[in-house]
């Protein structure tokens, strides 16, 4: 049996050409994106790198359906709550430029009924915009679910490589599994205690606590 800390690097050699022809139109594409394609063939090989491990069905069964559904749908979360944020963010400060330029137009272009129609439309449109930003909290939700992204996926890579203090002493995925999945419960856990608390407290320091907390979950 392969040594697990090589089974991601074996796994990748055997399948380097197949690599290099799929990632060969998106290499150059921005990490985080709709449809990101890199994702998507990141996931399919750690798909395959599990089937080849030495872990029985219904621990990979847990860390497909479980732990890997859970990993991309977060990720999904986040570009999807980044692009609402930015995109309404990027509205309302158009409108705010928009409103004093209109205000200044001449009355010979625009007549000044017009334009307070205009105005007030834009005005309202824009507050409840912002009222929405404010009560969905994008922003904080978007860096919540990147943060637990990318912590849950260094703790897979971690787990298949067998490193980090938490892996290294196991000799295989079989062993280090239970390890593995204690942490991994913990964090989702975690998750959803710090998503509702961004919704109801809606402050940025739960960031920061989430990412406190944990590390100690981790140690």
């Amino acid at each position: 049996m392969l040594n697990p800390k090589c089974l991601l690097e074996n796994f990748m050699k055997k399948n380097l050409t197949k690599i290099d022809m799929e990632t060969k139109d998106v290499i150059s594409r921005k990490r985080y994106k709709f449809g990101n394609k890199n994702k998507r063939i990141e996931k399919e090989y750690i798909k395959g790198i599990l089937s080849k491990s030495d872990l029985p069905e219904e621990q990979k069964f847990y860390l497909k359906s479980r732990y890997l559904d859970s990993l991309f749908a977060l990720d999904k979360l986040a570009i999807e709550n980044k692009a609402v944020f930015q995109v309404a963010r990027s509205i309302v400060l158009i409108i705010g430029v928009l409103i004093p330029a209109i205000v200044n137009i001449d009355n010979s272009i625009i007549p000044d009924q017009t334009s307070k129609i205009i105005v007030t439309v834009l005005s309202v449109f824009s507050s409840v915009l912002f009222g929405v930003l404010q009560i969905w909290k994008h922003d904080l939700v978007w860096a919540h679910h990147r943060l637990q992204f990318e912590l849950m996926r260094s703790e897979l890579y971690r787990f298949l490589t067998l490193s980090g203090e938490n892996y290294e002493s196991f000799t295989s995925h079989k062993e280090a599994f239970k390890k593995f999945a204690t942490i991994a419960e913990d964090k989702f856990d975690l998750e959803v205690k710090t998503y509702f608390n961004i919704l109801q407290l809606g402050s940025k320091s739960q960031l920061l606590n989430n990412f406190e907390n944990t590390e100690s979950i981790e140690g």
